[in-house]
């Protein structure tokens, strides 16, 4: 089965912004041994096109680039593979099969992508803490929720896979690895917002450079799920219109006393896949 139903462009137009001059995670100007590279809002490997020159330096670089490898060679390698979505290595051999666990193997067994139950998970946290009034909390975040898609000839390709083997069930055991998850939607965000010169106190900076496997308790409090629509979530219906791969918006939203900034983020929105929305910072008060 081919995918040239979802393939597609982000919703913005491929852009080069101005030069930063310095990191947008740091701050720093850049040295030798640490110099300021190129950044991609969205990485190119999910067909980003907005780039930020000069925006990060190389030490942080190393922070967002682990973050950026776990999701897109992890949850997202499947659909990439189906989009023909390559990232900035292009001489690296792009994966062209994916693990499955059999019933009764305990070994995964690599799928070739044409005979692959295709499917697309993504989390669903709760709204962001600050909007809801949450309380804060000093725990790694929980997930109980996931929106699942599956391609229309998934459950078939699963079927015959089983008959094959002689089972009665298979697993897909491509990791969602959600800390690093969250640690790429508040990179996105905040190199999005820097992007279009909002100007803001930022709260996600010490979040995006933690180390990597680093705890990630409280980012809940900034980055959750967009307000979900009445009736939830809708799938994907062939025929619809809006091919895209991602979508970004930004807004300002105003208190009594201060403004904060949000941007929403969704990707594969052909999809439908759920809108994640991350407070970035604020004007007149510490959140």
């Amino acid at each position: 089965m081919t995918y040239k139903a979802l393939t597609g462009r982000l919703d913005v137009s491929a852009h080069r912004y101005d030069e930063i001059g310095l990191c947008i995670y740091c701050g720093t100007t850049g040295s030798k041994e640490n110099r300021l590279t190129l950044e991609h809002v969205i990485p190119s490997g999910l067909g980003g096109t907005l780039t930020l020159p000069k925006a990060s330096c190389e030490e942080c670089n190393r922070f967002t680039q682990f973050c950026e490898d776990r999701v897109l060679h992890g949850m997202l390698n499947p659909i990439r593979a189906a989009l023909g979505a390559r990232g900035k290595r292009r001489k690296k051999k792009r994966a062209s099969a994916f693990p499955i666990a059999f019933e009764g193997n305990n070994v995964s067994e690599d799928i070739p992508l044409e005979r692959y139950p295709l499917s697309l998970t993504m989390p669903v946290f709760e709204r962001p803490g600050f909007l809801v009034g949450r309380k804060r909390a000093n725990d790694e975040p929980m997930l109980d929720k996931v929106w699942t898609w599956f391609a229309p000839d998934a459950e078939a390709q699963a079927q015959r896979l089983i008959q094959e083997r002689g089972v009665s069930k298979l697993e897909i055991t491509h990791q969602l690895h959600i800390p690093e998850f969250i640690k790429f939607l508040a990179k996105v965000a905040h190199s999005f917002a820097v992007a279009e010169r909002v100007k803001f106190q930022p709260v996600l900076t010490n979040l995006i450079r933690s180390p990597r496997d680093a705890a990630v308790k409280d980012a809940l409090h900034y980055i959750g799920i967009a307000e979900e629509p009445a009736g939830g979530f809708p799938l994907y219906e062939p025929g619809q219109g809006g091919h895209r791969l991602a979508q970004m918006t930004y807004s300002n939203k105003n208190d009594t006393s201060f403004t904060f900034f949000s941007v929403h983020i969704q990707f594969f929105r052909i999809l439908r896949s759920p809108t994640y929305e991350v407070i970035i910072g604020s004007i007149g008060a510490t959140i």
